[in-house]
């Protein structure tokens, strides 16, 4: 029988600090079990939603050529390095009422049902959304069900445990940091400063440098590697939340608190870089197995978050912005940077026969196909990463007629573990999944 990786490491979190590993060998189950249970990878199925706010521009967004090898559109080229672990589904349709602007969409396609209050921002979903019906089955699997973060700093995510309970995202990654390790980070006006040299002093891998010692000895030379590439991933990003770039320079000590835009009371904030903090934190996270669910809300619906070059913010633009709106263009182009940015972070860690990005099916997507009309046809989304082989990748697939997008996400569901039969209720009920998504 496979070793459980909190049971080797038990001391640490019995010392108040908690550090997950890498799957190794050492944890497989026998090859005999593992070809039963696992037929395509050993590790675990794992889920992520990547969310951004007010659509895109269709004809900017969707293909031209369908299948493999297909040609990048404008908006979706900052994305084209990671072709090979992408899927471009189009011409989906979220199949419930649009009776408010920005929240039909997501409750459709995340859960399956239409709103069940849409007075101005006052929305609830009807249901879990499929992030938390996945966190319901892994109950006691890891230590954390799920992991819900918001990369706008005034972001709160839409991700429900059940009907009308919300769950607020984690806004900052010191916050995060701290619920994956154990450790308590200083607060206060000199935070940052503090901050930054508690954590060059005293990392996490310190306090649990006897027990990793102890496994070192009892695993092999493949698996010694993946200990050595993962504490490293771990002591950089530790570096980097202090505000340092390598071990010999000086401590930055710039605070994580952004900028106001110069003669603006509105905040820009640094996405990119925040988007590549969580990136880090999460694929440590999904490594270790301290959660198998995650959720990124990069910017809630309707967000009028302020992007370089942009003379409004993005929700004002969609609207205001006249003609074939180059200013909106560019903005869904900088989205898809910081996610392309996300998903280098989870494509650097290795783990198993791959990366964590190869072992989870990310599925990437925002409140409307076009902002300016806030319609729910031929819906934008993304799936990126295999789940661990689960899933196809490196094609664009579009449907014909306008396709229930929820097929796309029982497919996902299932994919994952979930054994459904059907998905969601009324007019979006499907039973039917994607089969050119599976493998």
């Amino acid at each position: 029988m496979g070793v459980s990786r909190r049971q080797v490491l038990r001391a640490g979190w019995v010392a108040g600090a908690s550090l997950g590993l890498p799957w190794l060998q050492l944890f497989a189950d026998p090859p005999a079990a593992r070809a039963a249970t696992r037929p395509k990878s050993t590790v675990p199925s794992r889920f992520g939603l990547f969310f951004w706010a007010s659509g895109v521009i269709p004809e900017r967004w969707v293909p031209e050529a369908t299948g493999a090898g297909f040609a990048f559109s404008p908006q979706l080229a900052p994305l084209e390095r990671h072709r090979d672990r992408l899927s471009v589904l189009s011409n989906f349709r979220v199949v419930v009422p649009n009776v408010t602007t920005h929240i039909p969409g997501p409750a459709g396609l995340l859960t399956g049902r239409p709103l069940v209050a849409h007075t101005g921002r006052d929305w609830q979903f009807a249901g879990p959304t499929a992030d938390q019906q996945l966190a319901a089955a892994q109950v006691g699997r890891t230590p954390f069900g799920s992991l819900e973060v918001s990369v706008d700093p005034k972001g709160s995510g839409m991700s429900h445990r059940v009907a009308g309970e919300r769950i607020v995202a984690e806004a900052s990654p010191f916050a995060l940091y701290e619920r994956l390790t154990g450790q308590t980070l200083p607060a206060g006006p000199d935070a940052a400063l503090e901050r930054s040299k508690l954590l060059l002093r005293r990392s996490v891998l310190d306090l649990v440098s006897d027990d990793l010692t102890r496994l070192r000895s009892r695993v092999g030379s493949a698996d010694r590697i993946r200990l050595e590439q993962h504490t490293a991933s771990i002591r950089a990003l530790e570096l980097r939340l202090a505000g340092l770039g390598d071990e010999g320079a000086e401590p930055a000590c710039v605070p994580l608190d952004l900028p106001v835009v110069t003669g603006d009371e509105r905040v820009r904030p640094a996405m990119r870089e925040r988007c590549g903090l969580f990136g880090d934190l999460l694929a440590v996270a999904l490594a270790c197995d301290l959660t198998r669910v995650i959720s990124v809300w990069y910017s809630d619906p309707g967000s009028d978050l302020m992007y370089d070059g942009a003379t409004m913010g993005h929700h004002q633009l969609t609207h205001l912005e006249t003609g074939e709106q180059p200013m909106v263009d560019r903005v869904v182009q900088t989205i898809m940077g910081d996610l392309a940015v996300f998903l280098d972070k989870l494509a650097s860690l290795p783990e198993g026969d791959g990366t964590v990005l190869d072992n989870i099916g990310l599925m990437c997507t925002t409140d409307c196909a076009r902002g300016r009309i806030h319609n729910l046809d031929d819906y934008p989304i993304l799936v990126a990463g295999s789940m661990g082989g689960r899933l196809r990748t490196g094609f664009h697939h579009r449907t014909s007629g306008g396709t229930n997008a929820a097929e796309v996400t029982l497919t996902m569901l299932r994919a994952a573990g979930l054994d459904l039969a059907e998905w969601g209720e009324g007019e979006a009920l499907v039973a039917r999944g994607v089969p050119e998504l599976l493998r």
